[in-house]
């Protein structure tokens, strides 16, 4: 197995919490001694600590310049965002969905965007590959948030 085919794998076996969950969310469906609201925002918090953290670890690898601090500035500022949404989310669940999705969102920005030079060309098919991931994530995160709102 090659190395892009574990990472599609890999890839697309981390949006079935979000497809399940956002599922159960969107149709109502109570599970007993299920949170599926819950079990959505801790994996979309994991995940974008996850992604924040790997940020970080491509900025260690690279020379110190403008961009890498600010790799290394705006991870953190991911987590501390996705931490900030688990401590609303018993009280505003809606606000705590929308900060996850705004993790997601400025993360596939910044890897896009200011970020790209971390990211060799031989690794252009991931940078590609996340952003239909994201667009995945971000359609789940869309799915729990009108749930929220017109539930």
């Amino acid at each position: 197995m090659t190395k892009r085919s574990v990472i599609n794998v890999l890839g697309y076996a981390g949006l079935i919490p979000f497809v399940i969950t956002a599922l159960l969310v969107g149709t109502n469906l109570r599970t007993p001694g299920l949170d599926a609201i819950l079990v959505f925002a801790l994996y979309s918090a994991l995940i974008a600590s996850f992604l924040g953290g790997a940020l970080w670890g491509r900025a260690l690898g690279r020379p110190t310049q403008g961009s890498t601090v600010m790799a290394l500035l705006f991870s953190n500022a991911i987590v501390l965002l996705a931490f900030a949404a688990m401590f609303w989310l018993a009280l505003f669940p809606l606000v705590a969905v929308t900060l996850l999705a705004v993790c997601h969102l400025l993360l596939i920005a910044l890897e896009r965007g200011s970020f790209a030079e971390l990211f060799t060309e031989a690794e252009s098919f991931y940078a590609n590959f996340r952003l239909s991931l994201t667009t995945l994530v971000l359609l789940c995160h869309g799915l729990v948030l009108f749930s929220l709102a017109t539930g």
